[in-house]
């Protein structure tokens, strides 16, 4: 509905533009009666525009350049009391009679809804008809529809043409649509840049400031000229004292970034000022951007923000990502889901690629079911597939690993080095992730290390506390003083994952204890900015009494605010604590539900934790065959003690289903390679069966012993005294 608002004003402009300069008018004719149409003489010529009484004379005798002036005064009121209905009827007869530019009218009622039903598709047949004869206004006001894809399916290709037709008609706003497209094709010829700067050069001289404009862009970047910054400003600051705010935001980029000018950048903000005062959104998104990152002045988030839903509104799409990702994450303004979602959605609406990527990660993030799951993974796929390579890297990860979708190790690697190569910090995050914990690649922490600095320096706060920690392993570096004082501007200045990450660089310091303190009062900035992970990191400490005193039932409650804000680990970590009894009432019954819930939000951790009460029979009844179900959930998400638990019931055919040694073999060697020493169990089964391990029956069953001696675990105590029986009875 916006779009066609903003067409609607646009084309209102054109309309009384047209309606003034009747010296263009086609010649035709009409008879007295207003009946059959007929071609005028050669020598016709309309009435004087304001002159009713003329008019309505000349018309009436057949004068038919003066019925279409005669309907254009009915339409405006102009010389006559204004009769939409009049001029509507008039202006068809004509364009039935095969009179261009009374088509060119009817479209344009169609399309405003004023002496004719709004109808976009009668305004598409008309403008088709009246540029099929030859106006080139009706062959603009078609591209202008094939564009914005009102009416008729959005063809880009389909517009450029008719933008090309008008112009060589004579339209020249659309000779500099034409130019402009050149001007913006990254495949544009020598031959296509020389033809742009004509065009433009030609709107220019003859007043067009888009021309003028669009010829300081090609002589700032010699495309079509040689290259001319002194001149590109001279043409910049015409048009931008002339009223084209698109001028004043060109001229500030040159003056940001140092164009063929000497860096201003008070300069530049003054400009992009000016430019969205008058209502240009990307001078407003350009005024925000330097006003976040504090370039001139101190920096002032909400000040951005109001600038960043100026271009939203304006339909600058990155504008409503900026405030989707403020909203996500509490970045100057409390921390709102609803709003995020919002943003991101009339973002990738739009068409904007980062937006659908930005959308799908926070479906991932924050996935109350499947359905969210497998949109985050389209919306990854659709930025993806359009060169957006912040979702390229997200979607790497998903390949890589097998999560959510088919595991292909080969194309999730070709992502993620598709993703950081092209600049986006996503996708170096996830190689530097992957290489640090080897990750179906061999671990190379030099690698791992190399690829999250770089993420860490391309913005991605959430890769720096793991740089730091690999550069500390390594012996230190100066770059972790220089991060630190980074993260700490940005969270003073009230972004809140900034505090989140420096939270994470302090707890690394486990021995310190000023350290752990530190860590605490970041993560607690960052939780009351809406972090979900930092309200869940804050929350250990407090049960661990690291940088705090012991304090679980505060553990608790931090945990059900990082639940709220969609950390299922934290829903998790409030259901063990409800099963325990530690900062909160005991009651397993709750606890089953908690585990529940979280399972079905896709939570492998959830399900594990579930299967475990219907395992032991605690807040529900005993149910082997759903604990099975639930392991395998869990086996499936990588849990390794779920993988272990599975194989325990399949060996004891407590599944559901027969004894199965071999299945149960197989699950143990999942355990045992997914949690190595800690899956001890699982690992002892191995040497009993002599898979991928020498088998050694005596090792396995010091291994089993042990365990049922200080964990008490029955399923171990048991399986000890098979093996004893076993190797007494020399079966092994």
């Amino acid at each position: 509905m916006g779009d066609r608002t903003d067409t609607r004003v646009l084309r209102r402009l054109d309309w009384v533009r047209f309606v003034v300069a009747t010296a263009s008018l086609a010649a035709w004719a009409c008879n007295k009666g207003g009946g059959d149409l007929r071609r005028p003489s050669p020598v016709a010529a309309a009435c004087a525009p304001g002159n009713g009484p003329e008019c309505q004379k000349r018309c009436q005798a057949g004068d038919l350049p003066s019925c279409l002036t005669l309907e254009r005064m009915q339409f405006l009121g102009a010389g006559l009391p204004a009769d939409h209905r009049a001029a509507g009827a008039l202006a068809l007869r004509l364009c039935e009679g095969h009179l261009p530019a009374a088509c060119y009218d009817v479209a344009m009622m169609c399309l405003l809804g004023v002496g004719m039903p709004h109808s976009d598709s009668c305004a598409v047949g008309r403008f088709q008809q009246a540029c099929d004869g030859g106006d080139a206004e009706a062959c603009d006001g078609l591209a202008t529809l094939y564009l914005s894809g009102q009416g008729v399916g959005k063809d880009e290709a389909r517009a450029h043409a008719l933008f090309e037709r008008a112009c060589k008609g004579g339209k020249q706003t659309s000779c500099v649509r034409v130019g402009w497209n050149m001007v913006a094709n990254p495949k544009a010829s020598t031959g296509d840049d020389k033809r742009a700067a004509d065009l433009l050069a030609r709107a220019c001289l003859q007043g067009q400031s888009a021309g003028c404009v669009g010829s300081g862009i090609l002589l700032l970047s010699g495309r079509g000229f040689d290259r001319n910054p002194g001149a590109a400003e001279h043409l910049f600051e015409k048009a931008c004292a002339g009223g084209d705010p698109s001028g004043c935001n060109d001229l500030g980029v040159m003056y940001q970034y140092g164009h063929g000018v000497t860096q201003d950048l008070p300069r530049a903000l003054t400009l992009y000022g000016q430019a969205c005062e008058k209502g240009y959104a990307l001078g407003c998104f350009n005024e925000g951007a330097v006003v976040a990152r504090g370039q001139v002045g101190p920096r002032d988030l909400p000040r951005a923000l109001e600038l960043f839903e100026r271009a939203c509104a304006g339909g600058m799409f990155d504008g409503c990502v900026r405030l989707g990702v403020a909203y996500e994450f509490g970045a100057g303004v409390a921390a709102d889901a609803t709003k995020a979602v919002g943003y991101l959605e009339r973002a990738c609406d739009g068409g904007n690629l980062e937006g659908c990527g930005r959308l799908g990660l926070y479906k991932l993030n924050h996935a109350s079911g499947r359905a969210d799951l497998s949109s985050g993974v389209e919306l990854l796929e659709k930025g993806c597939a359009g060169g957006e390579m912040l979702a390229c890297g997200p979607l790497g990860e998903l390949y890589w690993t097998g999560s959510i979708v088919a595991k292909d190790q080969k194309h999730g690697m070709e992502l993620a080095e598709r993703s950081c190569s092209g600049g986006a910090a996503e996708g170096c995050g996830v190689l530097g992730a992957a290489y640090r914990d080897g990750v179906d690649v061999v671990r190379d922490s030099t690698r791992a290390a190399a690829f999250l600095e770089r993420a860490c320096d391309y913005g991605a706060v959430g890769a720096c506390a793991p740089y730091v920690a690999l550069a500390r392993d390594a012996g230190g570096s100066d770059k972790i003083a220089v991060i630190r004082r980074q993260l700490q501007a940005q969270c003073e200045a009230g972004e809140a994952l900034p505090c989140k990450a420096l939270g994470d660089i302090c707890v690394q310091e486990q021995g310190n204890e000023d350290e752990q303190r530190q860590a605490v009062k970041w993560f607690a900035k960052a939780c009351d900015g809406g972090i979900a992970d930092a309200c869940r990191s804050q929350g250990i400490m407090n049960h661990e009494g690291r940088g705090t005193a012991r304090d679980d039932g505060r553990a608790v409650t931090l945990f059900e605010k990082a639940c709220e804000l969609g950390s299922v680990r934290s829903c998790v970590h409030v259901g063990h604590l409800t099963k325990a009894g530690q900062g909160v009432a005991r009651n397993e019954a709750r606890a089953v539900e908690i585990f529940r819930k979280a399972c079905e939000q896709g939570s492998a951790d959830g399900c594990e934790a579930l299967a475990e009460m219907y395992d032991e029979g605690r807040g529900v009844a005993a149910d082997r065959v759903k604990a099975a179900g639930f392991y395998e959930k869990a086996c499936a998400g990588e849990v390794a003690n779920a993988c272990e638990n599975l194989g325990v019931l399949v060996m004891r055919g407590e599944q559901g289903g027969a004894k199965d040694d071999a299945r149960a073999g197989q699950l143990f060697k999942q355990a045992c390679d997914r949690g190595g020493p800690e899956q001890r169990y699982s690992c002892a089964e191995l040497q009993l069966r002599g898979l991928g391990v020498p088998k050694d029956p005596k090792a396995a069953l010091a291994t089993l012993r042990s365990i049922c001696e200080k964990n008490h675990w029955r399923p171990a105590c048991t399986r000890a005294q098979e093996v004893e029986r076993t190797l007494a009875d020399k079966r092994f």
